[in-house]
């Protein structure tokens, strides 16, 4: 499995961060067919994840979804602060 990363953008004053001035942070996970490398699908199981919970649940998370999807692999994960959603590649 592929080590997580964290990706950060350019954030606005005030955009993503909550009350106390903390970025929330967005789960990303990537599986692609194992039949099909090139179909791919992104996941964002949990919105608003304090970084440490990101880091901490996305192997689990990806584990648990692979369990009930035997097709697919997963492909990549990341913890997002900030970025907006992408097409996976």
């Amino acid at each position: 499995m592929e080590r997580h990363f964290l990706i950060f953008a350019p954030a606005e004053r005030g955009i993503g961060s909550t009350s106390k001035g903390m970025h929330m942070t967005v789960l990303v996970l990537v599986f692609c067919l194992q039949s099909d490398p090139g179909s791919c699908t992104e996941q964002r199981p949990f919105p608003d994840l304090p970084l440490s919970a990101c880091l901490k649940r996305g192997e689990q998370y990806a584990l648990e979804w692979l369990a009930d999807h035997p097709k697919w692999s997963l492909s990549r994960w990341r913890c997002e602060i900030d970025v907006p959603r992408q097409q996976p590649t």
